[in-house]
């Protein structure tokens, strides 16, 4: 584990560091991973009538609706899950868990940051007693990271092989999906069209 030296005193914790996350275009093998972990968390996790979901370059993105001038969402514009592809182990032999975490893992970061402390803690309890050491637990001497330059501050999670043990909703599923098959194709036409003008 590496040394952390960053200190929010928002929730009184250390804060990590960086770690930039792979194109999702080229783990195409993971995709249908990082698809089902994400519609776990959406059916089972959160109240998918009041969270929202995007996928980025390198990651999925799920977060609480946030209106402008809204204050009801002040409180919550903080909530955010990642779902991503931790390309070659990068992050997890950086932590010392690549030999339970498995080839090119799937992996969660939830920022915790501003929960009220109790409910962070109750999260915590859950994550450790059911991940064990794929979580990167931040009380344990583990450093939270952040994956684009913003607030957001994730404790990880690495989600073991093998068939999901979560019910997940197939309509959901579906529209997540078309979001990712979308990126990943917009990514793809990028690229052929900048090879192009070389």
């Amino acid at each position: 584990m590496r040394s952390i030296s960053i200190f929010n005193e928002l929730n009184d914790e250390f804060l990590g560091e960086f770690y930039k996350t792979k194109l999702l275009s080229v783990v195409p093998n993971r995709i249908q991973s990082l698809k089902t972990v994400a519609a776990a968390i959406y059916t089972n996790f959160v109240n998918f009538s009041y969270w929202e979901f995007e996928c980025q370059e390198g990651s999925l993105t799920l977060r609480q609706h946030f209106h402008d001038n809204c204050n009801m969402c002040e409180k919550t514009q903080h909530k955010v899950i990642k779902v991503f592809v931790d390309f070659r182990n990068k992050l997890a032999i950086r932590e010392g868990i690549e030999y339970l975490a498995g080839e090119d893992p799937i992996a969660v970061g939830i920022e915790l940051g501003y929960e009220d402390p109790v409910v962070r803690k109750n999260i915590r309890d859950y994550l450790r007693s059911t991940f064990k050491k794929l979580y990167l637990d931040p009380v344990n001497g583990h450093s939270k990271y952040y994956l684009d330059p913003s607030k957001h501050y994730y404790d990880i999670i690495f989600i073991p092989e093998g068939p999901c043990e979560f019910p997940i909703d197939e309509e959901l599923y579906k529209k997540i999906s078309v979001e990712i098959d979308k990126k990943i194709g917009s990514l793809e036409n990028s690229f052929k069209n900048k090879n192009k003008l070389l």
